[in-house]
């Protein structure tokens, strides 16, 4: 597993918020476990102690036995797990930073030692991860653990078809946890071929959290500052009141529009205005009837696109008049998120996952 490419995972946003990254680097591993044998027909899976084989069976123990498995479990806590120690590579978000007092991770320590492993952190941003997992998929340098949103993207499929991709076994059933986390209808998506290579990251625990996927928040204590006394109902009234802010500039910063992690984040608000089931990119387009046949929905409407000509009017609309900030293209996910904290930004459009936590409970105050 070392030096192989590994799979690609789409870690579960939530558990770095329950549990610190550490702890999902934990349940990672227990899916990963059997990884480099899979594929090869002469191996055997890692051999359990004799306890956890009987624990599997389901043998039952005589009274005679029991020392037996007091004995078993010192050696089990005396000597490692695993014989073969492995360097595992993991790429995830400000990883770095996660194990940079790795001395001192207890968490991270029971782990490697479990494990007999050892956690290679190859640090990526909300910034950068999609440049810099293509450029590693194009020099053969993939790292053995990674995240991102490939999942729905070209991407996922062209790196399986190149062989750069580990198939996850059909039979999770050494894994309950992850087994019954699979157990949805989400892992469809995850396969290529019938065949799975990647977890999918659940952002939300029940469909109807989604409606948090795309927020915007903005300024409200600002607009009252500007004179607005109710908030907006609809779009025009929306672009009225960030103009309002920006006109009144109460706290002297010269404060700007609406900017946002990624400007590809207004396209799901903005989105529901006249083509509500378009999708930006990717392969996740949603098709409607087109004629006698099926178009994207981007491209939905009595002529091809013509559902969609309200809302590019809207957004024209709104960058043209400052309400969605001119350089909302050149904007680092950090650098909006700050600009809207410091007052310099009258609203932010960002996703709302649950990893998403001390920013956006900073934000929640306006």
């Amino acid at each position: 597993m070392k030096n192989s490419v590994g799979y690609l995972v789409d870690v579960l946003e939530k558990f770095l918020w329950l549990f610190s990254l550490t702890a999902v680097m934990a349940a990672l591993c227990l899916a990963m476990g059997g990884c480099g044998m899979v594929g090869e027909e002469e191996s055997e899976p890692h051999s359990f102690s004799g306890e956890e084989r009987t624990a599997l069976s389901g043998d039952e123990r005589t009274a005679s036995g029991e020392k037996d498995a007091a004995d078993s479990r010192e050696e089990d806590a005396a000597e490692p797990r695993y014989e073969e120690h492995m360097e595992i590579s993991v790429a995830y978000w400000q990883i770095d930073e996660a194990l940079k007092n790795r001395d001192e991770d207890e968490v991270l320590k029971t782990l490697e030692e479990k494990f007999n492993i050892t956690i290679v952190p190859r640090n990526i941003t909300w910034d950068d991860y999609y440049s810099k997992t293509r450029l590693w998929a194009e020099t053969g340098e993939l790292p053995d653990l990674f995240v991102g949103a490939h999942r729905m993207s070209l991407d996922f499929s062209r790196w399986v078809k190149e062989g750069l991709l580990h198939e996850i076994p059909s039979d999770l059933s050494a894994y309950p946890n992850l087994a019954q986390y699979m157990d949805s209808p989400e892992s469809a998506q995850c396969m290529i071929d019938d065949r799975l290579y990647c977890i999918f990251r659940q952002t939300y625990s029940e469909q109807a959290e989604t409606v948090k996927d795309r927020t915007i928040a903005y300024r409200w204590d600002l607009a009252r500052a500007a004179g607005i006394t109710e908030e907006p109902e609809n779009w025009e009234e929306f672009q009225d009141m960030i103009v309002a802010i920006m006109e009144a500039d109460s706290e002297g910063k010269q404060i700007g529009g609406m900017t946002a992690k990624d400007f590809n984040m207004l396209m799901g608000p903005l989105f529901t205005y006249s083509i509500p089931l378009a999708s930006p990119g990717g392969v996740s387009f949603y098709w409607v009837p087109q004629g006698e046949g099926y178009v994207p929905a981007l491209f939905a409407g009595e002529e091809l696109g013509s559902d969609a000509l309200p809302t590019w009017r809207l957004v024209r609309e709104m960058y043209e008049r400052g309400v969605i900030e001119r350089d909302i293209f050149l904007s680092t996910t950090a650098q909006a998120e700050e600009k809207f904290l410091m007052g310099k930004s009258a609203a932010i459009c960002f996703d709302g996952g649950i990893g998403n936590s001390k920013t956006y409970e900073n934000m929640i105050q306006y």
